[in-house]
Order: structure tokens, then C-alpha cells, then sequence
């Protein structure tokens, strides 16, 4: 039988000022996954490595994963790779400032208007970010991103793919299931995308647990 997996985008440290966290913790509740697929490495699921840069890991999800019972598997690679990695996209991000160019002033307007669009209002909220038109601004985004920077998107795509492996090489471990993955909402739309083609895989849209 198919797996059931929805996908939840984050806004990270974000959540203090943007979005609830007790909203949050309950759209997980009402979801009610037997398995969280997320994206932390495993050093940081043990504890042994901090993950401030993503504070609802360690004070929501969990938490609430040991109080309701929920599984949680790593997704991110492990640390020394996830800081090479990082080492590898802080390169080419310095050389992209460095050049000053209007082509990253235009990317960067681009992304101010599609963040408006997504809101509409002053606060955005969890719900804005789980919307389909947000994974649409999303989309447009990234494609503009490939069209200037190639080796930006390169290290995006990058780490989408490594996501996207394990995440399958896990899915196929179990059976009528129901998984929920939690990762950073801009790689929300592009995991969507890929995991429509899996035909043993049922996507459930997280905005109706919201």
C-alpha cells in the first residue's frame, strides 16, 4: 500500500517573529505522522550538535515527536559534509556580492515582490507559507536563481537531491504509512515537483490540517 507524506515548510529561526509557534506544534498534532522525515543532520537529531539556526527543531518538533510517539529520521547530511557544503556556498555568495552586479539587485527585487504577493499583509503566517501560491513565488524564484547565478543554483540543486535520496530510500522502508517531512519552505515546492512522479507515494497537502 501507499505511503502517505505531506511536506511542511519552515521558516526556521523565523518562527518567533512570523508565524506561531503553538501553530506549529499543532498542525503536526493534527497531521498526526507516524514518521517525521527532517531536515536536521544526525548529529543534531542526537543532541550532539546544536541546530540554533533552526529553533523549532530542539523546542517544538522534538519534543513533541518523544511526547506523541512520532519517529524521526534525518534527512540533511551529516555535519562535516553539511559545513563543507556550507563552506563550498559561502564562496560562491561572497564572489556574487563582490561583483555587485544588477543582476543580483534584480534578483533580489524580484524576491521583494514576491514576498509581497504571498502575504498581502503586514505578518506571515504558517498558513501563507504552506499555500500553493507560496510554492509558486517559490518556483518562480529558484528558476530566475538558475537563469543568473548557475553555480548558486547548482549547490541548491545539490543539496535538493540529497534530501530527495534519502528521503525516498526511507519512504521505502515502510508501508501505509503516514510521513510528514519538515524542512525549509523554499525547498518545499521543488521536493512536491520531484515526488509527484512516484506512483507508490500519495501526496496529501499539509494547508487541510491547518
Amino acid at each position: 500500500m501507499r505511503n502517505k507524506i505531506s511536506i511542511l515548510g519552515s521558516v526556521h529561526q523565523y518562527h518567533y517573529y512570523k508565524s506561531s509557534k503553538q501553530i506549529l506544534k499543532k498542525v503536526i498534532k493534527n497531521y498526526d505522522p507516524d514518521i517525521i522525515l527532517a531536515e536536521l543532520s544526525p548529529e543534531q537529531l542526537k543532541g550532539t550538535m546544536t541546530c540554533n539556526s533552526k529553533p523549532e527543531y530542539p523546542e517544538i518538533i522534538i519534543p513533541l515527536a518523544k511526547q506523541e510517539n512520532y519517529k524521526i529520521i534525518p534527512i540533511q547530511p551529516k555535519t562535516s559534509k553539511g559545513f563543507e557544503w556550507g563552506a563550498r556556498k559561502d564562496r560562491i555568495l561572497a564572489k556574487i556580492h563582490d561583483e555587485k552586479s544588477d543582476k543580483y539587485n534584480c534578483y533580489l527585487k524580484l524576491n521583494e515582490i514576491l514576498d509581497e504577493i504571498i502575504h498581502e499583509k503586514e505578518i506571515m503566517t504558517l498558513k501563507d507559507l504552506q499555500s500553493r501560491k507560496s510554492d509558486l513565488m517559490s518556483c518562480i524564484s529558484y528558476n530566475y536563481l538558475k537563469a543568473l547565478f548557475p553555480s548558486w543554483y547548482e549547490i541548491k540543486e545539490e543539496w535538493n537531491n540529497y534530501c530527495l535520496q534519502n528521503i525516498i530510500e526511507q519512504e521505502k522502508k515502510y508501508n501505509n504509512s503516514k510521513i510528514l517531512i519538515t524542512i525549509g519552505f523554499s525547498h518545499k515546492f521543488w521536493l512536491i515537483q520531484k515526488l509527484k512522479k512516484y506512483k507508490n507515494i500519495k501526496l496529501i497537502n499539509i494547508e487541510r490540517y491547518l
